[in-house]
């Protein structure tokens, strides 16, 4: 066995998406280690452990066995279990690795004990019943590292990865596991990725300077990281299937003259920004296009520097560009510091743009770095972004809830739990959790937003009733998280980030051209991500952030508060409902619905006294313009939010960006500074 016939038998399972070859690639890897199958080389079925495990297992077509299997014999330091999964998801590969083969796995067993323990060191191999790709997982305890082989070897696993597999078996468990997890050292892959993005960003700026030589430095850049940008965010779709993999491959760039403005501008602005109906474009026989979901959000919206150098021809920088792309995995799942893919998943973008500020050639190498310095535009590693989202949003919630932070450990563990003397402030935890307003005043690719989202998903979800996981990230991003930064090329950064978490989540069926194939429009984030200098606390001697303008929407917040209360409580009433007629309402589940309708129902009642008693004693009477004109900013922000009609957003930006000068004048005009006002015209082009 070779690594060459390795990758020859990959490439058959990228051509033909069988269980054979699936089979077949993951007998050849085993060989290929060094290692025995079973007697006859045929699977030998095992039965699962959990029946969470059971749930989350493919059953065969034929014997309706889950199919979780050994491909190793059980004589070796080394064993390997083969699992088909419905979904490849984190929840189900925790459980396949951690609960399944429980303290029998070398790597699951303590510290201590490991010298001593016979216990065998466990690989785990995953598919789907697509068996499109196999899926490597190795474990370190609670920590897991992922890697995925579909269609070829990349450049990484050729060179550096599979090849310091070769015969491992014939070493000792310890050396074993020290080899497979430092081949796995995601920080190499991310190296190699950042290198040779950077070589295309600085071929690219250097190709539009010469091409348009009219053209400022600061065009060129923005041009250049939002096509780089958008080019990966389609690569992310083209993983999801969104996006077919023949019209951004290399393949197609070759054979296409002028492939920017033939295939990927009408890509851009013509598909991915413009609904089905509304598209009117021909594809010359092209069916390519005909099933791409509209998206929205802005990033494809046609701008300035779009127009600018719209005439560009990039074929000689968009080939190489295209093959660094192929030459590395992707994935959509954004790793954590205990579950780690070697790939490239979108929290690599925040890192791209890190390099990016970087010099463009080795003579103003210091100048670059200096002014990224300058800037403060260092990337957050994940485990400290992980450290300030836990320790900001529990000390929140302990604070509102009475409690020591300790008490809420169970819940931001890696297996996540709510603590069971919490379970009747669950409802109360929820509502804190909907209110929290989490700023970062210097964003920059927004890990530390990105952080919050993930981090407020997971107690959303141990705290409330959440079916769909895309409208929950929605609804955080909506009401809970903001970004400022002062570069531009930050907050497109950071936006994208914010699109990409929720395209993770996208169910997306060709089959419904009439709903835009199953995809809900990505929502607008110009109002969430917004360039700015966060240091500046006043504008000409006024406060901007005036603490009566964060107050003065109590009346609508309590509003708002009390509908969702509302909602929430009939949702539970009609589940309530829906089992019971449906005799499926077991006695816990009773027993949990209950509690929860009773804590509900209190806490309504306590918000409806307490708005009778603000009301009664004059808390919301409105005596500044300034408040009314914030309020109707907040309102508008949700509705721009939203909206996916082209016209509308244009309306409701324009209505924002006025009522916002409106805001400024009227808050000079309250604190006695008129004088100033014909200054803050003329700044926003009003005469």
């Amino acid at each position: 066995m070779t690594l060459q016939s390795l990758n020859d038998i990959l490439l058959k399972l990228g051509k033909e998406h069988k269980r054979e070859n699936i089979l077949e690639f993951s007998f050849a890897l085993i060989e290929w280690m060094g290692l025995e199958p079973p007697s006859g080389g045929t699977p030998r079925l095992v039965a699962p452990r959990t029946q969470k495990m059971r749930e989350y297992l493919v059953s065969h077509t034929v014997t309706n066995q889950p199919q979780l299997y050994r491909l190793t014999s059980d004589s070796q330091l080394v064993r390997i279990r083969f699992a088909v999964l419905n979904k490849v998801r984190k929840e189900s590969i925790t459980q396949l690795v951690d609960n399944d083969p429980l303290s029998e796995s070398f790597q699951n067993t303590p510290e201590i004990l490991r010298n001593v323990t016979k216990a065998p060191y466990f690989i785990h191999f995953i598919t789907t019943s697509e068996y499109d790709k196999l899926i490597v997982i190795f474990n370190k305890g609670e920590q897991k590292r992922v890697i995925s082989f579909k269609e070829r070897l990349t450049n990484t696993q050729y060179f550096k990865i599979v090849n310091q597999w070769a015969g491992i078996s014939q070493k000792p468990k310890t050396e074993i596991e020290n080899i497979f997890w430092k081949s796995l050292d995601v920080k190499e892959v991310n190296k190699e990725f950042y290198k040779k993005i950077k070589e295309r960003y600085d071929a690219l700026v250097s190709i539009v300077k010469r091409s348009v030589t009219d053209s400022t430095d600061e065009q060129v850049k923005q041009f250049s990281i939002r096509l780089i940008g958008r080019y990966i965010f389609c690569w992310f779709l083209k993983e999801k299937g969104i996006i077919p993999g023949e019209l951004i491959n290399s393949e197609k760039v070759e054979c296409t003259k002028n492939y920017f403005q033939t295939y990927l501008r009408k890509l851009f602005f013509d598909t991915l920004n413009t609904k089905v109906p509304e598209r009117i474009y021909t594809t010359n026989g092209d069916s390519a296009f005909e099933k791409i979901p509209y998206l929205n959000g802005g990033l494809f919206d046609e701008n300035s520097e779009d127009l600018f150098f719209k005439s560009l021809n990039l074929d000689d920088w968009l080939l190489p560009f295209v093959n660094v792309l192929e030459s590395f995995d992707f994935t959509v799942d954004e790793s954590s510091s205990t579950y780690q893919q070697v790939a490239v998943d979108p929290e690599m973008l925040g890192r791209i743009f890190e390099n990016l500020l970087a010099s463009q050639n080795p003579e103003t190498e210091k100048i670059a770095n200096d002014e990224r310095k300058a800037f403060g535009a260092f990337y957050t590693p994940r485990e400290i972004v992980e450290y300030m989202t836990e320790e900001s949003i529990k000390t929140h919630i302990a604070n509102k809830l009475n409690i020591s932070p300790h008490e809420l450990d169970s819940a931001f563990a890696s297996n996540a739990v709510w603590p069971e003397k919490l379970n009747k402030r669950k409802q109360e935890a929820d509502n804190i959790l909907k209110n929290i307003k989490i700023l970062d005043p210097a964003c920059g690719s927004g890990a530390f937003p990105m952080g919050i989202l993930h981090r407020l998903i997971t107690l959303r979800e141990l705290t409330g009733f959440y079916p769909r996981t895309y409208e929950l990230k929605k609804e955080i991003l909506s009401n809970n998280i903001y970004g400022i930064d002062i570069m531009p090329m930050a907050v497109d950064i950071a936006r994208l980030r914010a699109w990409l978490s929720l395209v993770v989540e996208i169910d997306y069926n060709p089959d419904k051209p009439r709903s835009n194939f199953g995809v809900d429009s990505l929502p607008n984030l110009d109002f969430k991500f917004m360039q700015g200098n966060s240091l500046l606390e006043t504008y000409e001697g006024v406060k901007i952030f005036d603490d009566k303008l964060l107050d003065s929407n109590s009346e609508f917040k309590e509003n708002e508060i009390l509908n969702r209360a509302k909602e929430k409580l009939n949702s539970l009433q009609k589940e309530y409902l829906q089992l019971n007629n449906g005799k499926k309402l077991t006695k816990s589940k009773q027993v949990i619905l209950d509690n929860d309708l009773k804590s509900l129902q209190k806490y309504i009642k306590r918000l409806q006294t307490k708005k009778i008693e603000n009301e009664s004693s004059g808390l919301f009477v409105k005596d500044s313009d300034s408040v009314k004109i914030s309020e109707k900013l907040y309102k508008l922000h949700r509705e721009f939010f939203l909206t996916s009609d082209k016209e509308q957003k244009r309306e409701l930006r324009n209505e924002i960006e006025e009522l916002e000068w409106s805001l400024i004048v009227t808050s000079l005009e309250e604190n006695g500074k008129t004088e100033k006002i014909e200054s803050a015209l003329c700044q926003a082009g009003i005469n």
